[in-house]
C-alpha cells in the first residue's frame, strides 16, 4: 500500500515518483490515466480514513451526532475533492481553513504560490429546509455553499465544484452513518 505524506505539498511529488510515466504522459492515451486513478484511490483510503478518524477524535466531547457529522462532512468533501483533483491531474487542492475563519475550507492553486482561489462553507441540518435557511446570512455571500446531497437546491450544492473538479456528494443519512462508525470508511 502506498503511504502518502501528510503535507499537501508532497502529495504530487510523491505520485510523480511512484508513477513518473503517468504524470509526464498525461493525456497521451487513456491507459496512462489508470495508475493516476489508483494513486488517487490509495490516497483516499490511506490519508482520507486517517483524516476522518483524527477529526472524529477531536470532536468526541460533542454529544450531538449532527454536530459531529458536520465536522466529518467537511473532511469528507475536502479529502474527496483532493482525491479527484489528483486523479484528474489538477493543481487545485482543498484544505481546511483555520478555526474561526469565515470559510470552513479553501480551494488553493498549488501552481500559484498556494493562492486561495475559492472559499467553501458547509452546513448539515436535519432537513433540507433547515440547511438551506442556514446559508441565508450575507456572511456566506461569494462562498460555495455545500450541504448533504439530499439537501441540495435553493443555492445549496451537493459538492465542492471548482476548476472542473468536484468532491464526492454524500447524503445526510450516509454522513450520519459514517459518523456513527467513528469516521471509518468501511
Amino acid at each position: 500500500m502506498l503511504v502518502f505524506p501528510t503535507s499537501e505539498e508532497h502529495h504530487d511529488s510523491h505520485i510523480r515518483r511512484q508513477f513518473p510515466a503517468t504524470i509526464s504522459c498525461a493525456g497521451a492515451s487513456r491507459l496512462v490515466e489508470v495508475p493516476r486513478q489508483i494513486a488517487a484511490n490509495t490516497f483516499a483510503r490511506s490519508f482520507g480514513d486517517a483524516a476522518l478518524l483524527k477529526e472524529r477524535s477531536r470532536v468526541t466531547n460533542m454529544k450531538h451526532l449532527g454536530q459531529q457529522a458536520g465536522f466529518v462532512q467537511e473532511h469528507w468533501h475536502v479529502q474527496s475533492y483532493n482525491k479527484n483533483a489528483i486523479a484528474q491531474g489538477s493543481s487545485f487542492r482543498a484544505e481546511m481553513s483555520k478555526p474561526g475563519a469565515p470559510a470552513d475550507a479553501l480551494i488553493i492553486d498549488a501552481r500559484l504560490q498556494r493562492d486561495v482561489v475559492d472559499e467553501v462553507q458547509f452546513k448539515r441540518y436535519t432537513t433540507a429546509r433547515q440547511t438551506q435557511k442556514a446559508f441565508a446570512s450575507s456572511k456566506y455571500d461569494g462562498m460555495q455553499k455545500v450541504g448533504p446531497r439530499d439537501h441540495a437546491g435553493e443555492g445549496v450544492s451537493a459538492c465542492i465544484d471548482f476548476g472542473g473538479v468536484q468532491s464526492d456528494p454524500i447524503a445526510r443519512q450516509e454522513l450520519d452513518d459514517l459518523t456513527s462508525r467513528g469516521g471509518r470508511l468501511r
